[in-house]
């Protein structure tokens, strides 16, 4: 109301409203109602999956404003849990061909702990930690209601995980090795899922990612597996190098700026990004880029930054 007022006076422009069966500014009756972007196409799509064309699996950024509202629309209006804010670390598509908008993906961070998955990979309370992040989550998929092709569910799926590691890659900085996925089984069989060659290997607990109170607050779901790789097992039950604790006698407290004491980047900001790489690097020699940056978003986003700079 305070917002409205100032507007009234001119003194600032806010934008049009975004909600949907709102009363009026003076509360009686229903407002303007919210214009959908996303409409059902006016041509009959075929119903065959060759018939389609070409399907493109869209990467929606954070430059991509239309094809975000396209994206985010369809989950809101479609989905039956709806639009959810994801985690930093996720991968959104826009699922096209030549008649439109088919449905739309989304993979974000895996679950932390999942009883049945945690088995299934033999994986160490430490390697889990160390490794969770090459574990990533199909927590949305969607097909439009008006879109009837068979087989197209399975199709886009198997797509998908030959397209995601490269995207999850380039946009998170590690490349997944394996894929999860939750699904009622009082709504959906998962068939296009089993027919995409994905395993079930059990079922969630009913607890939610926040759940600190040990307390039933989601319902039970089928959990699916799709290794990316035929060695995953390996790679996520690699046990973590340990950091060698050195003594300020063998290297001192600040060996690494000392070092780097001369390094003109431009910016000061640039230089202790580098004395910080180094520190990491040399904790772990032998370790990848995101195990010696710890598996943390920032450092490893940062270290990334700085060797792909240009200027440096």
């Amino acid at each position: 109301m305070a917002l409205r007022g100032l507007e009234q006076r001119g003194v600032i422009i806010l934008p049009p409203s975004r909600a949907v069966d709102r009363a009026g500014d003076d509360g009686v009756g229903p407002g303007p109602q919210k214009e959908f972007v996303l409409k059902e196409p006016t041509v009959a799509l075929p119903t065959e999956l060759r018939r389609l064309g070409p399907i493109e699996l869209l990467v929606v950024g954070k430059h991509c404003p239309s094809e975000y509202q396209l994206w985010r629309e369809a989950l809101e209006r479609f989905h039956p849990q709806g639009h959810v804010a994801l985690p930093q670390a996720h991968v959104r598509y826009l699922i096209r061909c030549r008649y439109g908008e088919l449905g739309v993906l989304c993979f974000s961070a895996a679950a932390r702990q999942l009883a049945a998955r945690d088995t299934d990979i033999g994986w160490s309370k430490q390697a889990r930690a160390a490794n969770r992040e090459m574990v990533v989550a199909n927590s949305r998929f969607l097909l439009l209601p008006w879109v009837k092709v068979k087989d197209l569910a399975s199709h886009v799926l198997a797509r998908a995980a030959r397209q995601l590691a490269q995207d999850w890659q380039s946009a998170c900085g590690l490349r997944p090795v394996l894929l999860e996925t939750y699904v009622d089984p009082a709504r959906y069989r998962a068939t296009c899922y089993r027919a995409a060659n994905w395993r079930r290997v059990g079922a969630t607990s009913g607890r939610t990612r926040n759940d600190r109170t040990h307390t039933r607050q989601a319902p039970v779901r089928d959990i699916y597996l799709l290794p990316l790789t035929g060695d995953y097992r390996r790679r996520l039950c690699s046990e973590p190098i340990v950091r060698k604790a050195h003594t300020p006698a063998e290297d001192g407290p600040d060996w690494a700026r000392y070092e780097l004491a001369g390094a003109v980047l431009g910016d000061p900001r640039r230089s202790a990004r580098l004395v910080r790489v180094l520190e990491d690097f040399y904790a772990k020699p032998n370790a990848s880029v995101p195990q010696a940056c710890y598996h943390s978003w920032a450092r490893l986003k940062g270290a990334y930054r700085l060797l792909s700079n240009d200027s440096i």
